[in-house]
């Protein structure tokens, strides 16, 4: 895991719900986190007070009475002065067509109640990051326009800034996990680390067995379901500070293990391994009828004459093997092996 640390900023949050149990439980958990904070229960003057408190999160609900949530979000979002705050929808509103109308009206995020408090917190932090950049964003293109410079200029300006934002997403907002270009940049880090503490690093890469199956069987949104079931799985299993579980991509999932040597890695495997098979999601189309993971282990010391992509083709190389063995299986291999053995 990078080693450069931050406090990350509390921004300024508006709540509009007029259900009074909600508004509560959602004051509450927010005033736990350290969040500034403004209640709203009258929808018909939430765009007013978001033009004078610029909030950068509205929490809103679906199912308000006066202005429903999702014309509001259109205000919001055609509003100059409110177009950059990020607006994350909060009911007991479920159903698919409730979320693309949310998702249609400019909404970054749809959460249903009952929410879980971490992850809605977790989710929320970048949503702060964002808003604020999007202002950033709005802020240099107007000074750009005043000074009137030309359009190359503009669109260089707009690519910084987007290029910032994507710097600071670093974290997947499925599955909470760290995003792939945190991977990447943890990975590159932690290998010229290794390297001067001649000290050894271990990857885990692992895949979802048959999980395309699934999605045809139980429908993208049981798998999108499936994989922060997952995620979680795997994040109480990665505790130790400097390690990193990060999403790879689509549906695999990897986990940098900096001064971890093979049996360590391969505990690691094991517990991600069991506690999934603990939480018996159902795959009727799976030998086991449930979701199961195949795992590639690696370990290397890194030095001045590889690089980091030995370590990443090597796992992905005892990944594939897995899969090939009959799924469900945790294959090793040491940086430059040719002959693993299979982990039983």
């Amino acid at each position: 895991m990078s080693s450069d640390y931050y406090e990350p900023v509390k921004g300024n949050i508006l709540i509009v719900d007029d259900k009074p149990e909600s508004l509560q439980l959602l004051t509450a958990t927010l005033q736990q986190a350290g969040y500034p904070l403004t209640q709203e229960t009258d929808s018909c003057v939430v765009l007013s007070v978001a033009k004078t408190i610029n909030p950068d999160v509205i929490i809103l609900e679906a199912d308000l009475t006066g202005i429903n949530g999702y014309e509001l979000c259109r205000q919001i979002k055609a509003t100059p002065e409110t177009k950059h705050i990020s607006v994350i929808f909060l009911s007991f509103l479920s159903a698919v067509e409730d979320k693309v109308r949310a998702f249609e009206a400019g909404a970054m995020d749809f959460i249903s109640k009952p929410f879980q408090p971490p992850e809605l917190v977790a989710r929320l932090q970048n949503y702060v990051s964002y808003s604020r950049l999007q202002l950033e964003l709005e802020t240099q293109i107007q000074q750009l326009q005043k000074e009137r410079v030309d359009r190359i200029a503009a669109e260089t300006a707009l690519q910084k800034a987007k290029e910032t934002l994507e710097r600071q997403n670093n974290v997947d907002s499925l599955t909470l996990l760290s995003s792939r270009p945190h991977f990447d940049e943890s990975i590159e880090g932690n290998w010229r680390q290794m390297q001067r503490e001649s000290a050894i690093l271990s990857l885990i890469i692992c895949d979802i067995d048959l999980f395309k199956l699934y999605n045809e069987v139980y429908g993208s949104e049981e798998g999108d379901e499936s994989l922060r079931r997952i995620a979680q799985a795997m994040r109480s299993v990665v505790k130790r500070p400097g390690d990193l579980a990060a999403r790879y991509g689509g549906d695999k999932f990897s986990v940098v293990l900096p001064r971890t040597d093979a049996s360590g890695a391969i505990t690691v495997a094991k517990h991600i391994q069991r506690e999934v098979l603990a939480m018996q999601i159902p795959h009727s189309r799976s030998p086991l009828n449930y979701l199961t993971v195949s795992i590639g282990v690696s370990m290397v010391e890194p030095t001045r004459s590889m690089t980091s992509a030995v370590l990443i083709s090597t796992a992905e190389q005892a990944l594939a093997q897995a899969k090939q063995e009959g799924r469900n299986q945790i294959i090793f291999r040491r940086v430059p092996d040719i002959h693993p053995p299979v982990i039983q």
